[in-house]
């Protein structure tokens, strides 16, 4: 074991400014906003000052009262953080080490979404197509020096995501039921400045939910999540959480959660494949498999109580202009 000293000094500043427009046109929304971010970093005397735009566009169309259509752009500015600024060294293990990288630079990211929704009666359902862009994006990178495996920072090529998501909800079934499931499908692809990556993936979810004069009941469940960036994979566990609860005269509350009954441990999986290291990770989240949790309540109210008398309004205007 080593005890590392070490001091930096960094100052970091932002500040934003933004106009916004507003209109409709028949049964088309528009709104649209235009903002400049303004960025300034200093470390050891040695500053930079940034200038971003950040524009964003929504437009509504209500093409009935069943079916509505919205596009959505935006462009984002993303910032390095203090620590990925920071130029101290500290040692990961007996091989590796991690350091900061104050060259890094602000990035933009361009978002774009088209989202179609329907209902009718007890039945709704929602579909989006959405695509993200980042250019140049503060990635991982990884280098010898000093016989050292260096873990640290730079802005890499781009990063992009193609993700299609929908979703069906049955509401009101039998007056106590409502039944949601969804799913989607994303594709990630990460360039770096010497690698490239990408991953392909599909994943679902759904809520259940019913109610009947005080009890209520619900579970909600997602399979596990992947995701790609830089050069790192991670495969988050499924999850499920199950709620029930009874409310008597508004007064009385007793209830339970459950999350995740029909396993004993989360387990989230992350890995780097690098041409210099590969590196695989998993995480086991014991306390969080097979926890219930038991909840009471009982509802009062302190004080004195007074009713709001109603009084007509005529209406009426005198010569004093006061409507009364």
């Amino acid at each position: 074991n080593a005890n590392i000293d070490a001091f930096t000094d960094i100052n970091l500043a932002k500040s934003y400014l933004y106009i916004t427009y507003s209109n409709q046109i028949k049964k088309i929304g528009i709104n649209l906003e235009f903002g400049v971010a303004r960025t300034y970093f200093d470390q050891s005397k040695k500053n930079y000052t940034y200038y971003n735009f950040k524009p964003s566009a929504i437009i509504k169309w209500n093409i009935n009262d069943n079916h509505n259509l919205s596009e959505r752009f935006r462009v984002l500015n993303y910032y390095p953080s203090l620590g990925q600024l920071s130029n101290i060294t500290y040692p990961i293990d007996n091989i590796q080490v991690k350091q900061g990288n104050p060259n890094l630079i602000p990035y933009y990211a361009y978002s774009n979404s088209l989202l179609y929704s329907f209902t009718k009666s007890k039945i709704s359902y929602n579909a989006e197509l959405a695509y993200i862009y980042q250019n140049n994006p503060i990635m991982e990178s990884f280098y010898i020096a000093n016989d050292k495996l260096v873990n640290s920072f730079s802005n890499q090529k781009n990063w992009s995501e193609l993700k299609f998501e929908t979703q069906i909800a049955f509401h009101e079934i039998a007056k106590i039921l409502d039944i949601s499931v969804g799913g989607g499908y994303q594709s990630q692809q990460s360039n770096g400045i010497d690698y490239s990556h990408n991953l392909n993936s599909f994943y679902a979810f759904s809520t259940i939910s019913a109610s009947y004069k005080g009890f209520s009941v619900s579970a909600n469940m997602k399979t596990n999540i992947k995701s790609l960036y830089g050069e790192s994979y991670s495969n988050l566990s499924p999850d499920i959480t199950i709620q029930a609860q009874y409310l008597r005269n508004n007064k009385w509350l007793i209830g339970f959660n459950i999350w995740n009954p029909f396993m004993s441990a989360l387990i989230n999986k992350y890995e780097t494949k690098s041409n210099l290291t590969h590196q695989y990770r998993i995480i086991n989240y014991k306390d969080n498999g097979n926890l219930i949790s038991i909840r009471f309540a009982y509802f009062f109210t302190l004080g004195r109580q007074f009713s709001t008398l109603n009084k007509e309004k005529s209406n009426s205007d005198t010569d004093s202009g006061i409507l009364k």
